[in-house]
């Protein structure tokens, strides 16, 4: 008797109850204020100039004029698999252009007055006219600049032939598949300038990669003729990949560079030992129902020492805002009961206090505090 069929039924069945006790676990999602890693304290009004390359057309453009075709691909197919590059005249400045905006986009969180890259290109050219790029910016209000260029990229393209075998005769090859492969890296480069000081505040250099990854761009039929399965047009341009890269940047300068909102998970401790008159709590905070919640928890742990009630306590104080209370209550439930947990919330609220504090003394300090290791610059 076959016996498989069920096995596999009573597996899946075990694996859904698994999956559904993992999704009951009630959670709080807070949005928390954090400081930048860079001090931009007394920073008010930054100017982002548009992003440098290093690379023209001749250093990648003219060498792909068009896509390579690598490998042993019969002569009959070379005509078909002719294609212009995808990376072209346009390429570099198009890239550095979106790199511009995405850096206005990584640190437009609230805190900066920004001066868009159009105008602070237009007051540092007025400003070399005249000599003094630096009192023609403190002249229109920028406390810093933020530089950057495109201090490396590569890219590397070619079309490739795949044979197709025989499935009766396995050493016959009965067609082609033709992919087109692509593969990118980019490094941005960034500073940004305390114009008052001519000191560098801050700087880093950010790099990511791509591929290699094929695209299937064309196929032979029965008789061995070349079918197309994208035409030129569907194909990723390099603009696109390298944009896509660039993309990844934006948290990374945000993070440095600006104070910022990120979202913190408290997982609420199961009701363990399981207590009866807590499964209403649990709903409320599923309808965010908090402080009523609140309440419910407290009750339970003044009442039995229960330590999910203690614990859920103290992540329902600091979500209402009542820091102290949610310190308290966190180091009581340790104290009194030796849960490692307990002690392991009460450090994080702690921290994320701590963190929201130096955000907020950050944004309200009107006083620069440009390092006293700063590298000293000439503009």
């Amino acid at each position: 008797m076959n016996r498989k069929p069920r096995i596999s039924v009573v597996l899946l069945l075990a694996l859904a109850i698994l999956l559904s006790a993992a999704g009951c676990s009630t959670s709080i999602a807070l949005r928390t204020l954090v400081p930048a890693e860079v001090n931009v304290s007394g920073y008010k009004t930054i100017a982002v100039q548009s992003t440098a390359y290093n690379y023209s057309p001749s250093d990648l453009w003219w060498r792909y004029f068009f896509i390579p075709i690598r490998g042993n691909v019969e002569e009959r197919y070379i005509n078909d698999l002719t294609k212009f590059s995808l990376f072209d005249a346009s390429t570099s400045s198009n890239v550095a252009k979106y790199a511009s905006e995405n850096l206005v986009k990584a640190i437009d969180k609230g805190y900066f007055d920004i001066k868009s890259p159009n105008l602070t290109d237009s007051l540092i050219t007025v400003g070399k006219s005249l000599g003094t790029v630096r009192q023609t910016l403190m002249d229109n209000g920028v406390d810093a600049l933020l530089t950057s260029n495109i201090s490396y990229m590569n890219y590397d393209e070619f079309i490739e032939s795949e044979p197709v075998y025989s499935k009766e005769t396995p050493n016959t090859v009965v067609g082609y598949r033709f992919y087109l492969n692509q593969s990118a890296t980019i490094s941005l480069t960034y500073s940004v300038i305390d114009v008052e000081n001519n000191v560098i505040i801050g700087n880093d250099t950010l790099t990511r990669s791509c591929g290699p990854f094929r695209t299937l761009i064309g196929h032979t039929n029965d008789a061995k003729e070349f079918v197309s399965d994208r035409n030129y047009f569907e194909l990723r341009h390099a603009s696109d990949i390298f944009d896509d890269l660039i993309d990844g940047f934006v948290d990374d300068i945000t993070r440095k560079l600006t104070p910022h909102y990120v979202t913190s998970y408290f997982g609420l401790m199961d009701n363990k030992p399981k207590v009866k008159s807590l499964e209403s709590a649990y709903d409320y905070v599923k309808s965010e129902n908090y402080r009523t919640s609140l309440d419910l928890f407290v009750a339970e742990y003044n009442r039995s020492g229960h330590v999910a009630a203690g614990y859920n306590a103290a992540i329902l104080y600091y979500t209402l805002g009542q820091y102290e209370e949610a310190f308290s209550m966190a180091k009581d439930v340790y104290e009194k009961s030796g849960n490692s947990q307990a002690l392991d919330l009460y450090y994080r609220l702690k921290d994320v206090r701590e963190k929201q504090e130096a955000a907020r003394d950050q944004m309200n300090s009107t006083t620069k505090n440009p390092s006293s290791s700063g590298e000293l610059i000439g503009f």
